[in-house]
Parts: C-alpha cells; structure tokens; sequence
C-alpha cells in the first residue's frame, strides 16, 4: 500500500496531537488553582483564573509536565489517524504476510479497546486520587467532597458496567465482595501515600517541626513498607476480578498492576498539590 499520500496529514495531526495534550495537561495542572481563587476571592478570582489559563497557554512547553502532554497526546493522535488512513494493523499484516492479531479471550473485541466499565473505573481512580491528596490542605476536606463522590459513583458504574452476567449467583457475590473489600482497601492504601506525601513536605518546608512530630526522613525500610501497602489491594482484585468479570488473564493482571500503583498515584496527586502551592495543614 501507498502510504505516501498520508504522511503529511499524519505528520501534521501528530504536531496537533501533542500541541493539545501540553496545553490540556498544564490546564488541568492549573484547575486546583483556579477553583481555590474562585473559591477564596469570588471579586477577582475569575480574572485570576483567566490569567492562570493564559499563562497554560504560553508556556505549553516550558515544563517537563508539558512534554509528558505532548507525548501523551502526539500518541493518542498518531494511533488514531493511522487508523482512519488506512495505515493500521490490518495494513501492516496484509504487506508482510502475516496472520492479523488475534481477537481477544471472547473473539469479539480486540486487546487494544476497553472493556465495559473500565473507562469509568480509571476515572474513579484518578478522581479518588485527587480527593483524597486534597485532605491534607487547608479546607482540603470541603474541596475534596467534590471529586470525592464523584470517584465513587465512576467506580460502582465501572464495577456494574464490568459484570459478567452469564456466571452464576454465587459467583457474582463472591467477586462483589471481593472488589467492594480491594476497592476500600485501595482508598485506605491511597490515604497512606497521600500521608506519606504530607510528611515528605514538611520535612521540606518545616524541618524542625516535621522532626519534632513527624520523626525523621523515611529511610529505605519506610520506603518498602510504603509500597508494599499496594499489594494488599491487588491480592483482592485478582480473584474479584476472576469472579466477577470476563476479561482476559493480561486485562486481569494490568489492573491489579494500576491498582499496586494506587499509593503512589496519590502521592503524586499531593506532590502536584504541594507544587501549585496549595496551604498545608499544620
């Protein structure tokens, strides 16, 4: 196949792609910000906001955060325009010779594309992360009650959304129960990388308070300790999952995977917090 004819379009949507995702990427970095002045100064904080969305704008590259967006979105629009140009996987097998790749465990949709539900159980992830970083600020709790409920009605659709209703009863309670314990003990996992990452602040900030209460640097051992918590959320993810789905052994593993990493999604959550310069408690 003739490829030529569809670079320059690919090359361009590819710019596009990755322009957009930097500026996505430094907006939304910039919405904890902007609710905290609309929130605080109700007066001026919507001509802060638009400043803060026009200072995204013109440094959509000046971070490191800008070009994980860049590559992020670059990405997203190179797969899909190779799609829709005729350039795709199909293409690719038809000029080596070679058999498609296979359909999934049901061999009706293929590996690359979601499953029922697990667009919105990512959702709830990311939307729990967010919540529960922003407890330990100032008024954390009140900005926290609004993605807060918001991750746990994206998660109990996902978990709904991700039934396999052609198993048996018992089944299907076994594996509710399963998921309803892994799911508390991700958020209490989460609580922890977001107390992890309060103390690692105020040792920044605060040194001879953080000594005085907080105790010393976490060494190695603490370090360990604080990522092993996320294996006790995978060891009930695995065999809820097994239960209470269809999905493929790898779908299976790649979620207990995004599940162990929980803690740390929310510790990056706060780091973020911390940077724009949200208040911490004391």
């Amino acid at each position: 196949m003739n490829t030529s004819k569809h670079s320059r379009p690919l090359v361009v949507g590819v710019l596009l792609g990755a322009l957009l995702g930097a500026i996505t990427l430094q907006v939304l970095l910039r919405l904890p910000e902007i609710f905290l002045r609309v929130a605080l100064e109700p007066a001026t904080g919507l001509q802060a906001s638009a400043g803060i969305l026009i200072s995204a704008f013109q440094n959509a590259f000046g971070s490191a955060w800008s070009a994980v967006g860049a590559l992020t979105g670059g990405l997203i629009a190179w797969r899909r325009l190779r799609v829709q140009s005729g350039i795709g996987n199909h293409a690719d097998d038809a000029v080596t010779n070679r058999m498609p790749r296979c359909p999934d465990r049901e061999g009706k949709r293929p590996r690359t594309k979601l499953h029922p539900g697990e667009a919105l159980a990512g959702c709830g992830i990311v939307s729990l992360a967010i919540a529960i970083a922003l407890i330990h600020f100032v008024m954390g709790i009140i900005f926290a009650s609004a993605p807060a409920p918001l991750a746990v009605l994206l998660l109990a659709a996902g978990v709904i959304r991700a039934r396999n209703p052609s198993v048996s009863g018992n089944r299907q309670v076994a594996g509710f129960i399963l998921l309803f314990l892994a799911l508390t003990a991700m958020a209490v996992v989460m609580f922890n990388g977001a107390s992890f990452s309060y103390k690692l602040a105020i040792l920044a900030i605060r040194p001879g308070y953080a000594a005085q209460h907080l105790g010393a640097a976490p060494g190695l051992w603490e370090w360990a300790g604080f990522l092993g918590t996320g294996l006790v959320p995978v060891l009930l993810t695995g065999p809820g999952l097994w239960l209470w789905t269809d999905w493929s052994p790898a779908r299976r593993k790649g979620w207990c995977v995004a599940v162990f990493l929980s803690p740390v999604a929310a510790l990056l959550a706060h780091q973020i917090f911390v940077a724009i310069g949200f208040p911490l408690t004391a």
